[in-house]
């Protein structure tokens, strides 16, 4: 149900437990063939404020406060995962970067997937201050804690209408098809974070 997976010289673990009715959780196993790929939110931005929260990097002080609060103040998506999950095929929260979780999605699945790197949900503040990192960090970058998601064609004005319900920007970032991991319009490494 959860990872927390990590090493260090100190680690704090948590778990909460609770129940699902059968048939009713969504996993990462039932993305099909033809799903568009959505993502909610913004990608990118907690893996950009890591120099800035440890002190490896002086900015300004909007520029603090705003990667600040990305960092150490993410957003859960509880009401939209709620909210998508009788329209959703599978769906995950992005902890270790899109390209990494996406391939947990697909190994579960048996399927691939093309995302467009041009169309992954970038902040302004990102793309104004690390134009040339941006599409990297939003791919690799890891605790944006967003939801990743797939789902079938003719749910994308359902998708919209929650969504746009809860005002929670949600982007179609790629589509699934049937083997292999493609990025368009991104040359880099595509492996997010790394626990060990």
């Amino acid at each position: 149900m959860g990872g927390d997976t990590t090493k260090g010289p100190l680690t704090i673990t948590l778990q909460v437990h609770g129940y699902v009715e059968p048939d009713m959780a969504v996993k990462r196993s039932g993305a099909k063939v033809g799903d568009d790929i959505y993502v909610t939110g913004l990608l990118g931005d907690a893996a950009a404020a890591v120099p800035i929260v440890t002190g490896e990097l002086q900015v300004s002080s909007e520029r603090f406060d705003y990667f600040y609060e990305r960092f150490w103040r993410p957003q859960p998506r509880l009401i939209a995962g709620m909210a998508l999950k009788r329209v959703v095929h599978a769906m995950m929260d992005i902890s270790d970067g899109l390209a990494q979780d996406i391939q947990h999605i697909l190994k579960a699945s048996g399927v691939g997937a093309n995302i467009d790197a041009q169309h992954l949900p970038i902040s302004a503040q990102l793309s104004q201050w690390r134009p040339d990192a941006a599409v990297a960090l939003a791919l690799t970058g890891g605790d944006d804690y967003e939801l990743c998601f797939t789902a079938a064609k003719e749910q994308a004005a359902e998708i919209a209408l929650i969504t746009q319900t809860l005002r929670l920007p949600c982007t179609k970032v790629g589509e699934i098809v049937e083997e292999g991991l493609v990025i368009q319009h991104y040359d880099g490494e595509i492996t997010g974070w790394q626990h060990f």
